[in-house]
């Protein structure tokens, strides 16, 4: 799980960062938007057959995490040859096919709503309940509505970067005196 800047490491933009090792970390899930490289204990993962958006890899980035989260350990490596690979998860489908439009809608639902001045202003004004405007109410909906299908992670992914590390980072020069 250590990343790296543009200027340090063979880089890749909008995808998804999976820890594979780590006492707490193995099998975490993370949307890289900016690029980023890897050293270590993590390896990336892009869509085979779609042009994702951040905000669709933010979407796959928690199923893929609770799938991931809870089954993999230190012990027990989240590595993708054999096994993450054959991970099965459930995404949202219309007509049969994935809905990436949805996965785009719900997430840009949550950021045009400005969830974080929200959650700062009720944790301020100690509010623990407040109703949902129409169109809160609706996204609501629209989500426990929604058909959902399973779907191979080898099928969906293919990898991107992964152990050995060795040669994939630049070194910068470093002087003593």
């Amino acid at each position: 799980m250590y990343w790296g800047r543009k200027e340090e490491f063979t880089t890749y933009e909008n995808v998804i960062s999976i820890v594979y090792n780590g006492a707490i970390a193995a099998g975490k899930v993370y949307a890289q938007k900016e690029q980023t490289g890897i050293l270590a204990e993590s390896y990336f993962v892009k869509l085979k057959d779609f042009n994702s958006t951040h905000n669709i890899n933010l979407f796959l980035s928690i199923i893929l995490e609770n799938v991931l989260y809870y089954k993999y350990s230190r012990d027990y490596l989240a590595t993708w040859n054999g096994k993450v690979e054959n991970e099965i998860i459930q995404l949202p489908t219309k007509n049969d096919k994935i809905d990436f439009d949805f996965m785009e809608r719900f997430i840009g639902e949550i950021e045009n709503e400005r969830i974080k001045k929200l959650e700062k202003h009720l944790y301020e004004n100690g509010l623990n309940n407040y109703n949902l405007s129409e169109r809160e109410q609706k996204v609501l909906n629209e989500y426990k509505n929604l058909e959902w299908k399973e779907f191979k992670l080898e099928v969906l992914f293919e990898r991107i970067v992964g152990f050995p590390f060795l040669g994939h980072f630049k070194v910068r020069q470093i002087i003593i005196i």
